[in-house]
């Protein structure tokens, strides 16, 4: 997109997110170029709600959602929203000159730093680990930041976060107001990662991997798409990962210590559905790749898929 000073720049999430009116009401109501900014909100809130059915389709866990939004498709409620809630740009408040040069400084000494980003329980993790022993990268995982050292830094987490009762966080709100939540606090510490990743050497390729590594935020620190690759797990993949993992000690998870494990279990479910649809759409819009991951590949196949992708920016050398 151009901006007024005819410099290109990418859109934000933000600037392609609904309206919050019908197109009807923008007919009725907006001068020419209202309506144009109304329709283009009603055309992307239609594209979202496209992939979440799809993405949805044969789970019956999550048929009350998919009826929510084949209703919500149909103009009956209000406007569904699952852009970041953060506005504007990520790090910096400067003028778009100041801005543009500021991004192009950050991406080139981010270079160096490849990206696997997604939804949960997908296998990021272990394809990381797989990689980097191949190519002799290093890894940084973002969670493992955040649960041992972002958490207990300004902006680390979420105001009140501490102080909810385990019903209060998986229980209680519906699955879009989990969806939000961690779309808006996960946004909201990515600066975190990127002062992490500055402070590594230039010398060593790393990857960093993990779900709060959304495509809006990524964006604004790569230099090429092929540095970047986002997996996103089908449900009964996710279901038969979150099996496997808590198969040997189930009290460990999250539901598992609430009031209601299967309605926070559920819950969750359909907050990464949600995630991942908005995951999708944002790949789509700043031509970023992602892959449905619904266990069809093995290892290998999946290690070689992301070596493809991330050819150009590989070590030319193996580890060995």
């Amino acid at each position: 997109m151009l901006d007024d000073r005819g410099e290109r720049h990418l859109e934000r999430p933000s600037e392609l997110a609904d309206r919050g009116r019908s197109a009807d009401e923008a007919l009725d109501h907006d001068t020419p170029r209202r309506v144009g900014e109304r329709l283009e909100g009603e055309i992307e809130r239609r594209r979202l709600v496209k992939h979440l059915l799809k993405y949805l389709a044969g789970s019956r866990t999550c048929q009350v959602t998919a009826e929510g939004l084949r209703t919500r498709a149909r103009g009956r409620t209000g406007p569904l929203s699952l852009r970041p809630a953060a506005p504007g740009r990520l790090f910096f408040r400067a003028g778009p000159r100041e801005h543009a040069a500021s991004v192009n400084d950050l991406r080139d000494r981010l270079s160096h730093v490849l990206w696997i980003g997604g939804g949960p329980c997908v296998g990021k993790t272990t394809l990381s680990r797989m990689l980097a022993g191949t190519y002799d990268l290093k890894v940084y995982n973002l969670d493992w930041h955040h649960v041992r050292e972002h958490r207990f830094r300004p902006g680390g987490m979420p105001s009140g976060w501490e102080e909810l009762s385990m019903d209060d966080r998986w229980v209680r709100p519906a699955p879009q107001a989990l969806a939000e939540r961690e779309l808006a606090s996960w946004t909201a510490r990515f600066p975190l990662v990127v002062d992490d990743l500055l402070a590594l050497p230039l010398d060593r390729t790393v990857v960093a991997e993990g779900p709060s590594a959304f495509p809006w935020c990524v964006a604004e620190v790569i230099r090429s798409p092929r540095q970047a690759i986002f997996l996103l797990p089908t449900p009964d993949f996710r279901e038969a990962v979150l099996s496997r993992r808590h198969r040997d000690g189930p009290g460990l998870s999250s539901a598992a210590r609430t009031s209601d494990p299967e309605r926070a279990a559920r819950n969750m479910k359909e907050r990464d559905a949600l995630m991942a649809a908005r995951i999708a759409v944002s790949c789509g819009e700043l031509g970023l790749r992602y892959e449905l991951v619904d266990g069809s590949r093995d290892l290998a196949d999946s290690v070689a898929l992301l070596e493809e992708h991330f050819r150009p920016h590989l070590p030319t050398t193996f580890n060995v």
